[in-house]
């Protein structure tokens, strides 16, 4: 009979054994996994920061050629070389007001005005 209850109390104490060192193994693979982890989330940061540099360049370089290519005298010398116009003949428009109208042409629809 005394072997029995030393056998019992020899597998309690190995099951209490298991579970501490089963404890402390966990424990270890856990702080393991986080610096893995930290390790590879660090890694991942500097590959996107280093993409985010790269495309703030990209966007800085597009916004100077949006406003190189938009500028009026850059439009204007366009304009004038590749489609072929020209600014307006100049234009004087005279306002007369209806009551310096004197005669009115039917056949040619044109207004005369006084001096």
């Amino acid at each position: 009979m005394n072997s029995k209850k030393w056998n019992s109390e020899y597998e309690k104490k190995f099951f209490v054994i298991i579970l501490f060192v089963s404890f402390f193994v966990l424990i270890g693979l856990l702080y393991v996994y986080e610096n893995v982890e930290y390790t590879s989330l660090s890694y991942k940061y500097m590959s996107l920061e280093k993409k985010y540099k790269l495309l703030c360049k990209e966007n800085d370089m597009l916004r100077y050629k949006v406003e190189r290519l938009s500028s009026p005298s850059r439009i204007e010398r366009y304009a004038k070389a590749k489609l072929g116009m020209v600014y307006p003949k100049k234009t004087v428009y005279i306002d007369i007001s209806p009551s310096e109208i004197n005669v009115v042409s039917a056949s040619g629809g044109k207004y005369i005005a006084s001096p």
